[in-house]
Order: C-alpha cells, then structure tokens, then sequence
C-alpha cells in the first residue's frame, strides 16, 4: 500500500489470537493511551484485547451485548461501546466492569423521532467528559449526556441539509475542538463544534463508516467500497488504497468498518465479511497498517 509518504506496510496475521478463536466480523477498533488495542466483534468474545505487538492480553464482555458496533476509549481510559440490537451504551472499565449504563435493553425510542435511542451506532467522550453519541440506524441524532447520564441536549434530523443526517454511523473528536460524524447514508463527513453548530462538511465518499485523526493531521476514513482515504486537514483528497477493488489479500478489504490509530501511527482496521459476503477472512479481519518513510528517507 504505497503513496509517497503515505506508504503503509501491513503486518500481516497480527494478531496473536489463541488456537481456535475465531474474531467474526470485526465492527470496531480503539486503542487506549498505552497502545493496548480493543477489538470490538460479532463472535463469541466480543472485546478481545492485545498489546501493540499483537501479543493477546484479555477478553470480556460476553453476558452484555446483542449485536456489537462502535468502540470508543475515553480520555479517563474508560471503553465505550454501542449495541445496535438492544439500543443501548455501555462504558466499562478496561478490564471488562460494566461501569454505566445508558437506555432501556430492547426498549428503543419511536423511530426517527429524535429521542435516545434507536439503535445507537457508536458512542464516545469528548475531552470535557460528555458524552456524544450517534444515533443511528433508526435515528438521525447526535445525542450529548453529561458523564452522570442525564441528557444534555440533541441535534440532527433525518435528512441531507447540513446538521441533518441519514444514517450517522461514527462520531470522533479531533483535538481542536471540533468533532466528525461519518454521515453514511448521504456519503459525507460532517463536523461540527462541541455545541453541535454546523461548520463544514466533506463529500465524494462512499458510505463512509468510521476515521481517524492521524498525529500529522491527516484523516483517514474508511469507506463501504473497499477503501480507505488518506485526507488533508483541509478535506482535500491525498490518497485512496484500495481503487483496485476488494479482495481477501494482505492490504485488501472487503468492507472496513472500523478504524484506530496507536502513538506511532500505526493503523488499524476493522473488516465486515461475515454478514454481507458470509466470509470468515479469519486473522485479517482485523489488519494492521504500519508507516513506512519514502524511499531515501529513514
């Protein structure tokens, strides 16, 4: 996966998974302050964790979700995940505690009609401690709690204007005040600030899932159509891997749906396989990238 001095190198069966675990779709990925990656998915351990060298650390959280989605490590090291089948978010310790619960287990909010939730998608924690959730596949919100749980305010409706959303699927902060929504369904990137003001949104995506703030400043997102995009910090397009089309090789995708980022830039993706092609790509389900300098440098 070449592009200059985007040129990643790919690390390929990674992940040290004990004999005979299976990962299943992997819907999402975090990495925590001291690199201890967090891997959210659809099999029978849903939270597998490993250090940075692939190595397994621990699983848990298999009595606490339905269908798993988005994952999320908050500044106090905290995990926060969504479950798009039973409507609700969690956030736990890094061991597994359950630490806070927020919505009803299958009681879900009128669809479309704005109130938490309705099949929430991804759920994370800005630097002040609110929480900021996507909301969803049956919403069309960004829902902001307080961190004792009690609702602040929303915003969003259903629809392509700007601050409205069809299908928002992933919401990260980028450092600076400003947060991003992958809008997936009108195939844009939104952002907007911590009050939820409407300030400038990217386009010539293809449904895009989940990004990343790079340390440089660069965006990378992750899109339906195989691919991933390399962006400025500007939104002008630098670099896409996966033109070519997908396929089950080191370097290939099928539907990445999940994006973290370590201290040393190294990425990592989350593959979907399983419920939309009924492949098991096994290791490479989740698939790490690693920088590599431009030929001369280094």
């Amino acid at each position: 996966m070449s592009g200059g001095a985007h040129s990643l190198a790919v690390v390929d069966n990674w992940a040290q998974r004990p004999v005979g675990w299976s990962f299943g779709d992997v819907v999402g990925v975090a990495v925590s302050a001291d690199d201890e990656v967090f891997v959210f998915t659809r099999g029978a351990r849903p939270v597998l964790v490993f250090d940075r060298e692939g190595r397994f650390l621990r699983w848990w959280g298999d009595t606490y979700f339905t269908m798993p989605h988005g994952i999320a490590v908050a500044p106090d090291g905290s995990v926060c995940c969504a479950d798009i089948a039973d409507h609700t978010v969690k956030r736990f310790s890094p061991s597994g505690e359950l630490l806070q619960l927020l919505g009803a287990p299958f009681e879900n909010s009128p669809k479309l009609g704005g109130a938490p939730f309705n099949r929430p998608t991804h759920f994370s924690v800005a630097p002040s401690g609110d929480y900021y959730i996507t909301d969803g596949y049956g919403n069309a919100n960004v829902h902001v709690f307080s961190p004792e749980g009690a609702h602040r305010f929303s915003w969003g409706s259903p629809g392509s204007d700007p601050g409205q959303f069809r299908a928002p699927h992933s919401i990260v902060f980028d450092g600076d005040g400003r947060l991003a929504v992958c809008d997936r369904g009108n195939d844009r990137v939104q952002f907007f600030d911590l009050e939820g003001t409407f300030l400038e949104e990217w386009t010539g995506l293809h449904q895009p899932n989940d990004l990343v703030f790079a340390p440089d400043g660069r965006v990378i997102i992750c899109e339906f159509e195989h691919r991933l995009g390399v962006w400025s910090a500007e939104g002008a397009l630098l670099q896409r891997w996966g033109d070519d089309g997908e396929g089950l090789g080191a370097g290939q995708f099928i539907s990445p749906h999940g994006l973290a980022i370590d201290s040393q830039g190294s990425l990592y993706v989350g593959d979907v396989t399983d419920i939309y092609r009924g492949i098991d790509r096994g290791s490479r389900n989740l698939q790490k990238l690693v920088p590599v300098a431009p030929e001369g440098e280094g």
